[in-house]
């Protein structure tokens, strides 16, 4: 999308042009190719013939201005111009990522005198707006060695030449400019991201391509696995397919501000900047008030947050525990980790010190575990589910839980619960049977979790799995046989992992055993035991042997 300002009209062209920017004299033309996203900013009413637009690429957001003020205006216009672009600004909180060219017709304005571009009525507006933003303005003459189409930008002297290849007729008083790079370092002060939407899923339209699915062949043994991870691929994308897209906003504002407040607070680091740059006591007045003004409002907003957080403690117990969460939580990750002697800021090199380190704690053996005889003749292949346990175990997912690696949700698994129920327990009592666990339900996204310490430091974090629904419905059934024929295997002190014994019960019994031991006079010896990464360094042979 290209926006231009050409002869005071503004149209848009579909055409794809250099990556540069023309200004040419009586407008300027504005083109930017490769431009993922942009959008028209809302100007404020203005005297002037002005325009923005707010370009996107990648996670980069840029202001684009264009502006024609025509030759002798008075001071009042530069004024309103001014205030429209601050309006913009405050409104949008677009920072210093700005880029307004125009044709100012301020020939005898000497931008580098700042005493004397402050006593101009008429230049003196348009100068606070640049120190304010942190913008500055080039210098490229025209014939006659004045100024009069200005380019504000971050770095306008860095950015700004004259044209090379003009695209229009070349002026003696209006020298066409190229302008390069313009999205060079200039970030989004509002990350964004888009992410599926699962909530507004068509879970009808699923439910129609479900109901069409064959009956599951598990007759030919070479072909179970293959089948199963083809139905989970075609399920997957069928709800890709069925699931729209939703921006996600990531700001740098805690999430119970109001706008008013972004709004309050944005204004007053601005007018701390303007104090900072021009020291006045008109300033600072200004910026006392906007800071007072944030403090209450600052305070109501919270307080505001606690109460309905306190409310919702009888109807809804996720508020609270959301609450507890988000005070754990650290602001944002760390710049930069490091792992023994190796430090990066590059993100594909931190999650390569992550694996390494988490591949480093894992501890493999090669003694053979003893023979071990719990009389009982159970075996793994032994094990058949009923489609009423997978059915049932599909209606208590939790919904709200997100997807895994294949992409599933478990709102969606729990939706069509009814008709996947046989399908997938056809399929889980064949793969048990061949003793196989699919390597599609082995994917897992792997998060570290910061425990404590130092943030930067890679060891101080421990890694999570987030793992299939499908994988965690497996392992659900067949825990459940397990469990069930194992009962006799397992000796009833064992509190650990087991239904119905918890941790309370397993003290009080403890408990009871002291106070019987002491009024006998006997002796009571305890052995404490914690195993450091008991998942990476117990040896798993020996555990299956076990």
């Amino acid at each position: 999308m290209e926006v231009g300002f050409y002869g005071y009209k503004v149209y848009r062209a579909d055409c794809s042009i250099s990556t540069s920017s023309k200004l040419s004299g009586g407008g300027v033309l504005i083109a930017v190719s490769n431009v993922l996203i942009s959008w028209n900013v809302e100007t404020p009413s203005c005297s002037v013939e002005c325009a923005f637009v707010a370009v996107k690429q990648s996670q980069n957001v840029l202001l684009v201005g264009g502006v024609y003020l025509p030759p002798n205006q008075p001071a009042v216009q530069y004024v309103d111009f001014c205030a429209a672009f601050e309006e913009i600004m405050l409104n949008n909180d677009f920072e210093g990522n700005v880029l307004l060219s125009g044709h100012f017709n301020l020939p005898h304005t000497d931008w580098n005198d700042t005493e004397g571009t402050l006593t101009d009525q008429v230049a003196r507006p348009v100068f606070l707006r640049c120190a304010v933003y942190s913008i500055f303005v080039n210098y490229i003459l025209n014939d006659r060695g004045i100024i009069l189409d200005l380019v504000f930008s971050p770095r306008a002297d860095k950015m700004v030449s004259k044209a090379l290849d003009p695209i229009l007729p070349v002026e003696s008083h209006n020298p066409l400019l190229e302008i390069d790079t313009v999205f060079m370092g200039l970030k989004s002060a509002i990350r964004t991201s888009s992410v599926p939407d699962y909530k507004k899923s068509n879970t009808h339209e699923v439910f129609n391509w479900v109901q069409s699915f064959l009956y599951p062949q598990v007759d030919v043994p070479n072909m179970v696995e293959h089948n199963f991870t083809s139905l989970c691929r075609d399920l997957s994308e069928v709800i890709r397919r069925c699931t729209p897209h939703r921006i996600v906003y990531r700001g740098s504002f805690p999430f119970w501000f109001t706008p008013e407040l972004k709004r309050l607070v944005i204004l007053k680091k601005k007018l701390h900047r303007s104090y900072k740059q021009f020291p006045t006591d008109r300033k600072y007045m200004e910026f006392q008030k906007v800071r007072t003004q944030c403090k209450l409002l600052s305070k109501a907003c919270y307080s505001n947050y606690i109460n309905q957080v306190d409310s919702s403690l009888q109807t809804n117990i996720k508020a609270f525990w959301g609450h507890f969460n988000r005070t754990k939580k650290h602001a944002q990750a760390p710049p930069k980790i490091f792992l023994n002697d190796k430090s990066t800021e590059k993100p594909e090199m931190m999650w390569s010190l992550f694996s390494e380190f988490f591949a480093s704690v894992y501890q493999s053996t090669t003694s053979t575990p003893s023979d071990y005889d719990f009389n009982t003749n159970l075996s793994l292949g032994g094990c058949h589910v009923t489609c009423e346990e997978v059915e049932t175990r599909l209606s208590r997912l939790d919904e709200n839980k997100g997807p895994g690696p294949d992409g599933i949700p478990p709102a969606i698994l729990k939706y069509c619960g009814g008709i996947l129920a046989p399908h997938i327990t056809d399929y889980f009592n064949a793969l048990i049977s061949l003793g196989i666990f699919p390597q599609i339900l082995k994917l897992g996204y792997v998060v570290p979790i910061f425990k404590s310490g130092d943030q930067s430091g890679i060891k101080n974090y421990r890694p999570v799995v987030i793992q299939s629904s499908l994988a965690k419905l497996f392992e659900a059934v067949v825990l459940y046989r397990l469990s069930f024929s194992l009962k006799n295997c397992i000796v009833p002190i064992q509190h650990g992992f087991m239904r119905g014994r918890s941790a309370s019960k397993n003290l009080v019994l403890y408990q009871d055993d002291i106070v019987n031991a002491f009024s006998r006079n006997h002796q009571v010896d305890s052995i404490y035991l914690d195993l450091s990464k008991a998942f990476d360094r117990v040896c798993h042979t020996h555990l299956l042997g076990s």
